[in-house]
């Protein structure tokens, strides 16, 4: 594919083209990288003032500390520059520029805005600014700048392989989506402590659950709370939903009806052992036996209602229009039935006091940044998917996606996932979401433009 993001196009190919052509539009304009540089450098700026307790009778200083950073916050410092110094580095490549005159550009604005938002820090009573924390940014910013070019060559393969595979392979693209989703949400927030003592202790609560029999399988009897049940509940089923995709999607690749099941259920039950064994190393998470139990009972029950529909209706799989709509009407039903069950109406003081505003990060700002920052990065990646849902939805009715449809699902999902067990016992809810909800409806709406233009793809509803 021509890198016309780098060197300026903002030619838009055809409406819609053929399978087997290449010439799309890029998925990263250069207006496109000035928004995310714009917005990251606004964040940046935001995360800096907060809790905006400036001291007015102090001064700007260039005298910072040199401390001993945690771990944590040392890799979130680093972690949040890495896009800002790729942005940079795009914004500033030409067609024939040197590599040289990117580098230390970008370099240099990059330590600039690092320094001057520690700077800015020195007003800020609660916060401590630090040599350290600058030089973790310019190396965060060092390695975006390594990295651009590569990622952009990244997204622009991936954007053929999703401009391929939503003609050739609809079903396959969504049981990916899917599949990517239950990574999220089984592994949110990415808190991953690889230390032996830890993972020991997690092997040891895993085999003591097995050692205590059925009792101690069931995690019901574990003094788990409602919600927390009916969140088990939630991951376990979406393994049945997996199965049931990766049955119709391997009957779409060609395979025979009796291999489609066991295809399906050996990937899903490979998924869900995968997933406990990374839980095992993380802090938020434990690895469960009755997790397992409940994947591989979802697993069969979800290959099994694929059998039925294939055998009822041999040809379903050329109809992936159809099956996006129930899919979908599944998904809302049970996102619906999981509102419902961990609704609590009670309040109390307690609940009422934890959060401090409704302003972005100020509910949060006791926790360490880099728990935080996973949060919502795999909020971000949460949203996307299901914006990126709404859009196949609509794009399967033959419709073109619209912002209010995309934007609208996508805040609500984040309301009732977020909010839906805040409010009720008046706790203020972290703003933020809505604003990563809004970021995400916009860069599903951007990449469905990319691939489908403006035009109504008639190949998606075989």
């Amino acid at each position: 594919m021509l890198d016309d993001a780098a060197r300026g196009d903002d030619r838009r190919g055809p409406a819609l083209l053929p399978p087997g052509l290449t010439g799309k539009p890029p998925v990263l304009r250069r207006r496109t990288i000035r928004l995310l540089c714009a917005l990251g450098l606004l964040a940046i700026l935001y995360g800096t003032l907060v809790p905006f307790d400036i001291d007015p009778s102090r001064s700007l200083s260039l005298n910072l500390r040199v401390h001993r950073p945690a771990s944590g916050d040392f890799v979130a410092n680093i972690l949040i520059y890495v896009p800002i110094g790729a942005c940079l580095r795009l914004m500033l490549r030409r067609r024939g520029s040197h590599r040289l005159w990117e580098w230390s550009a970008a370099l240099t604005l990059s330590a600039a805005l690092a320094v001057g938002t520690e700077v800015l820090q020195t007003i800020v009573p609660s916060r401590v600014p630090s040599w350290t924390d600058a030089a973790s940014n310019v190396f965060g910013a060092a390695i975006g700048i390594l990295l651009a070019p590569p990622l952009q060559r990244s997204l622009r393969n991936l954007h053929a392989w999703l401009y391929q595979a939503l003609r050739d392979r609809p079903l396959s693209a969504a049981t990916a989506a899917v599949m990517i989703c239950i990574w999220v949400h089984a592994l949110a927030p990415f808190d991953i402590r690889p230390t032996p003592a830890h993972a020991t202790r997690a092997v040891q609560h895993f085999r003591a659950a097995l050692a205590g029999g059925w009792g101690g399988v069931w995690w019901t009897h574990e003094g788990l709370s409602r919600s927390q049940q009916v969140d088990k509940l939630m991951s376990a089923a979406s393994y049945g939903l997996l199965a049931f995709l990766l049955t119709l999607s391997a009957r779409e690749a060609g395979r025979r009806e009796a291999g489609c099941a066991w295809y399906a259920l050996s990937r899903t039950l490979l998924l869900a052992t995968g997933i406990e064994a990374i839980q095992l190393f993380t802090v938020s998470h434990a690895a469960e036996p009755a997790d397992l139990i409940l994947a591989a009972a979802a697993g069969m029950l979800g290959t099994g209602a694929a059998a039925v529909l294939l055998t009822a209706r041999p040809f379903v799989h050329q109809h992936p229009g159809e099956i996006c709509c129930g899919v979908l009407a599944v998904a809302a039903a049970g996102l619906s039935l999981w509102a419902a069950l961990t609704w609590t109406p009670a309040a109390s003081s307690a609940d009422a006091a934890s959060g401090a505003s409704w302003l972005p990060v100020m509910g949060n700002f006791h926790r360490t940044w880099d728990s935080l920052l996973g949060e919502y990065t795999a909020g971000l990646l949460r949203y996307t998917l299901i914006g990126a849902l709404v859009a196949l939805w609509s794009r399967s009715r033959r419709r073109r996606p619209g912002r209010a449809l995309v934007g609208g699902c996508t805040v609500a999902a984040a309301l009732l996932l977020n909010a839906s067990p805040l409010l009720p016992r008046g706790a203020f809810f972290d703003s933020t979401q809505i604003l990563l909800a809004l970021l995400a409806a916009a860069a599903v709406l951007a990449v469905d433009r990319a691939i489908w233009g403006e035009a109504i793809p008639h190949a998606v509803n075989a």
